[in-house]
């Protein structure tokens, strides 16, 4: 079966335009499945509102917001139950702070990837004990409103 978050990866950005994230060789690449357990520390930048109730070792969803085609924007939940390794809160709120994610190789690459042409990145903050990986299509305006 391999690691449900690989595919939920995969799902996410063969939703996007390839010109928005990835080739579509790149599907592929992000869908395969790796035994390894070998991981990456990343740092993001984030809106410093976003970090003020993320721990280290807390699990978070990272969704990114990016412009697929013309002005539609969509929303894709890229990565799910990741660890946070570190964090930096700036002095004031109205600044930006980061988040060290834990993530494999291939999600690192995705992730900064989608986080360097993002217009929005946010966190959202697991529940304790809230590992479970689901399956989430890309959110548009479109979709929102039922346009075909």
């Amino acid at each position: 079966m391999g690691n449900p978050k690989k595919w939920i990866i995969a799902a996410a950005l063969l939703a996007l335009p390839a010109a928005a994230c990835m080739a579509e060789k790149d599907a592929a690449t992000a869908a395969a499945v790796s035994s390894s357990t070998v991981r990456r520390g990343l740092t993001i930048p984030v809106p410093a509102s976003q970090l003020l109730s993320v721990k280290l070792g807390d699990r978070v969803d990272v969704s990114v917001t990016l412009k697929k085609s013309g002005n539609e924007m969509v929303n894709v939940t890229l990565l799910q139950n990741v660890e946070v390794s570190g964090l930096h809160r700036p002095d004031k709120m109205e600044g930006l702070g980061t988040v060290e994610l834990l993530v494999g190789p291939n999600d690192a690459q995705y992730l900064a990837l989608c986080t360097a042409n993002a217009s929005s990145v946010r966190l959202f903050l697991r529940a304790p004990g809230d590992n479970e990986i689901r399956p989430l299509s890309a959110a548009s305006y479109r979709r929102l409103f039922g346009d075909k």
